[in-house]
């Protein structure tokens, strides 16, 4: 009884030979699958990272935000023209739990309330 698989060599190179043939005769088609390939393994590289940064945000939510890091929100709100919206939300934590409070936590609350925050770039324009 023979199991799964290649269980003898003469199989693997017919193998190894059917790839080389359909490589050699269609070449289009193998930059097209390799191109394909290397899409998915990008996809899910990114994938990969966004959960990456998610666990290490969900680690270090408590722990002080850098100044670095607060200027350099900023700085990003201010280029997506919610300057205005992201000193509010600044304002309302300091207000809770003072400026040497402000946490990672924080930081990505003010963040998330920006990209969900749809007035944000209006009320910059208007004031």
């Amino acid at each position: 009884m023979r199991g799964q698989g290649f269980t003898d060599s003469r199989e693997k190179k017919n193998m190894i030979e059917t790839i080389k043939i359909f490589v050699g005769n269609h070449p289009f088609l193998t930059l097209l699958m390799s191109c394909a390939a290397f899409s998915l393994a990008l996809y899910f590289r990114g994938k990969v990272k966004a959960i990456e940064m998610a666990e290490y945000l969900v680690e270090h939510q408590d722990d002080l935000a850098p100044e670095s890091l607060l200027e350099e929100a900023a700085q990003d709100a201010s280029d997506r023209g919610k300057l205005k919206a992201f000193n509010q939300l600044l304002d309302k934590v300091i207000a809770d739990h003072g400026r040497d409070g402000i946490t990672m936590g924080h930081v990505c609350w003010i963040a998330q309330e920006l990209d969900s925050d749809k007035r944000g770039s209006k009320q910059n324009r208007k004031g």
